[in-house]
């Protein structure tokens, strides 16, 4: 009897020998809620004694927010033979808490619970961290969603994302946008070296911010305030870029309004002036195409009047316009199809007397006979109207939408072309008929003159006659 007992003390004494070395916190509970036995790990990772841990019930020592469900754990655990596993928090003798996990089994037959924990603090410390990182991204992510159209590009600017903002306000489908580039949106405003400088930049690693006009499916235009960002591979190189959008639409059309309005004004004081400066009619009508090409973006600006004897159409005056400057039109070679264009819609505007206001017009050779950055072709005319008939046409085309502003000071334009013209006209005619007159009363005055000589011939002769 006494050897029984002497193997199982030095069995009891091995085993509390291993349960003392072991890093992990080890222990034994009775179902009443208290600890039997702790390790020494107890007291090294949360600061109490043994006596003030087995002195209380364990649920004491259980973050508040946490005992709740760690009673119904415990309840399970003494219901159950299977190993269950949680976490909670416990308190720390200097008034923290630390995260354990836990992996307990229940013996309902000795009523006690024997349950491993492991302390996982920094680790859960850093799951909350990239949580609360996650949320915020979330946060952002929604926010930037919600205002802003952002699109990612691969390297050569394919589009491989692009939000919900950015497809409704662009109005096309992630379907038609994926895989496509921006030209799908390009509205034909910005110049070839806009574009070039942007890429040049982006590709280099930097990041481009600037305003863009874009074209949305229906053909309306749209502004943004863009910010495109590369993002760099390991070689330091760019393998996507990320673009930032805020639509500013409405904002720029407020300073665009403005800055017409100033520039109408000023426009039309100029063609004021052009039209009250003396000269022949094709100096005058010139001066005011000129002036109609400093203020409007225009490719061609063009005057025909109908020929008095012929009614045939004449252009008295005419500018073409690139990128980099104006020069003026000498005759209809200069733009051999325009004629053809003139002579198309006269018909439909004896008949109306209205004007053609931005339609659009496909042209034959076009890369020939206009800069290659005119993408998108309007055609405006406005007829020259004096007393209801039309003596002329003034024909535009434009590189960009008018506006009803400058749609109706063109029409005020025309108008007063027209009014200019029909007084040098008449102002001509009136000068034709004077050189008549005179040239009349000249003949007449040298056939007086000649009739007195004669007479005075003949009684000269009648004198001599009687004296002989």
């Amino acid at each position: 009897m006494k050897l029984v007992e002497s193997e199982y003390k030095q069995s009891e004494e091995k085993y509390s020998r291993f349960f003392s070395l072991s890093i992990d916190l080890l222990c034994i509970a009775n179902f009443d809620g208290y600890f039997k036995y702790l390790n020494p790990v107890w007291t090294k990772t949360l600061g109490w004694s043994i006596d003030e841990l087995v002195a209380k019930p364990f649920i004491e020592f259980v973050h508040p927010e946490d005992r709740e469900a760690t009673i119904a754990v415990a309840q399970e655990i003494t219901r159950s033979v299977d190993a269950i596993r949680f976490e909670n928090r416990y308190l720390c003798r200097d008034g923290s808490y630390k995260w354990l996990s836990w992996n307990a089994t229940g013996f309902p037959e000795e009523k006690l619970i024997y349950a491993v924990a492991h302390d996982i603090t920094i680790n859960k410390k850093n799951q909350i961290a990239l949580n609360n990182s996650i949320h915020e991204l979330e946060a952002f992510k929604f926010a930037l969603n919600a205002h802003s159209l952002v699109a990612i590009t691969d390297r050569a600017g394919r589009i491989t994302y692009a939000n919900d903002l950015f497809c409704k306000v662009s109005q096309y489908s992630p379907e038609e946008l994926l895989g496509q580039d921006h030209r799908i949106i390009n509205s034909g405003h910005h110049t070839k070296e806009f574009f070039a400088n942007l890429w040049k930049t982006i590709a280099q690693g930097k990041v481009w911010k600037g305003e863009i006009q874009n074209k949305a499916k229906d053909g309306t235009f749209y502004w943004v305030d863009t910010l495109i960002a590369p993002m760099l591979g390991q070689d330091g190189k760019p393998y996507q870029y990320v673009s930032i959008r805020t639509d500013i639409t409405q904002r720029k059309l407020s300073e665009l309004a403005l800055l017409e309005r100033s520039r109408l004004s000023v426009l039309s004081a100029e063609v004021s002036l052009a039209l009250s400066q003396s000269g022949t009619l094709p100096e005058i009508l010139q001066n005011c195409t000129n002036t109609i090409s400093q203020y409007l973006d225009i490719g061609f600006v063009c005057i025909w009047t109908f020929e008095r004897q012929t009614n045939q159409l004449q252009l008295q005056a005419g500018v073409h316009c690139t990128d980099i400057t104006c020069s003026a039109l000498s005759d209809t070679q200069d733009f051999p199809e325009h004629i053809a264009l003139v002579n198309n819609i006269i018909g439909l505007m004896i008949q109306n007397h209205q004007a053609i206001f931005n339609e659009e017009l496909s042209i034959n050779n076009s890369n020939e006979l206009l800069n290659s950055t005119l993408s998108i072709l309007r055609f405006s005319a406005y007829p020259l109207i004096v007393e209801q008939q039309i003596i002329g046409i003034m024909t535009l085309f434009s590189k960009q939408l008018f506006t009803e502003p400058t749609h109706n000071l063109l029409n005020w334009i025309a108008n007063n072309i027209a009014v200019a013209i029909d007084r040098i006209w008449a102002r001509e005619e009136l000068f034709s008929r004077r050189e008549a007159l005179l040239l009349r009363l000249a003949s007449q005055i040298r056939s007086s003159l000649n009739l007195d000589y004669d007479l005075r011939n003949c009684c000269e002769r009648n004198s001599q006659l009687i004296a002989n």
